[in-house]
């Protein structure tokens, strides 16, 4: 039976932290947000352009407008693991592709008090 936990949460709430944890007992770990600040750091490598916070989160933006589940559900198609924990998910519009993939589908909102999640981001 595949099953699927769906991280949600704001910037610095620990979503990377739960989804390690879940990796060390048995979850394969997949995260979007990290692969897209990979991509923000190629760029900078690259072109020498040092990426502003608000660069980065209107990219992020955009990514999302551009069908951002799409891109999950087509990499988690090629995930075979039975249970696989999605860090990062933001959009929680049009996820039919994504949750039919699964036969059990959990969304685990992670939260954290403001001073830390500053801390963490900073």
């Amino acid at each position: 039976m595949r099953e699927l936990i769906c991280l949600v949460g704001l910037s610095g709430s620990g979503k990377s932290t739960v989804g390690k944890y879940l990796e060390r007992k048995g979850y394969y770990y997949c995260s979007p947000g990290s692969y897209l600040k990979h991509i923000s750091k190629e760029i900078e490598n690259r072109f020498d352009y040092k990426y502003k916070y608000n660069d980065l989160i209107m990219s992020v933006e955009k990514v999302y407008e551009k069908g951002f589940n799409q891109f999950v559900s087509k990499v988690l198609q090629q995930i075979k693991n039975e249970k696989v924990v999605l860090d990062s998910l933001i959009n929680i519009n049009n996820l039919e592709d994504i949750f039919d993939l699964y036969d059990k589908v959990f969304i685990l909102a992670v939260s954290a008090p403001l001073n830390n999640r500053i801390e963490r981001v900073s």
